[in-house]
């Protein structure tokens, strides 16, 4: 998608307990979840940001779009194997349950709080190295 911009906020000196390629499968998923959530979205400026913070014993990465956003009852489902709002052939609706499997494998937990019509945000919480 190229009608989207991403802001990367995170600040280079959080280190966590997990190889950066287990990290960046995630983040690519999520902000490929993003864009494709801003492009549903008839909003002139389209953007992603990805920040983090650290907390006491976690580093928390969150990824904010100002997409369509996900109704209150499907938020329960969506990271199952193949759960997807696309229409066919548009994805296969396993990207955020590998996400999921990824950040649970690395002993961390992934949350999401979302609102229709505004907008997504994916909180990967890791433990600090």
């Amino acid at each position: 998608h190229n009608d989207f911009e991403v802001v990367n906020q995170v600040p280079p000196d959080l280190q966590v307990m997990c190889k950066a390629s287990e990290m960046q499968q995630v983040v690519v998923h999520l902000v490929n979840n993003a864009s494709d959530a801003c492009s549903q979205q008839s909003i002139e400026r389209r953007t992603v940001v990805i920040s983090a913070r650290g907390l006491a014993e976690e580093v928390v990465l969150d990824v904010t779009d100002q997409g369509c956003g996900i109704a209150a009852e499907d938020l329960q489902r969506i990271f199952e194997p193949f759960v997807t709002s696309k229409a066919p052939g548009q994805g296969a609706g396993l990207g955020l349950s590998v996400c999921k499997e990824i950040v649970e494998w690395v002993q961390g937990r992934i949350t999401v709080e979302s609102q229709l019509g505004k907008g997504s945000r994916f909180s990967v919480f890791l433990k600090r190295k």
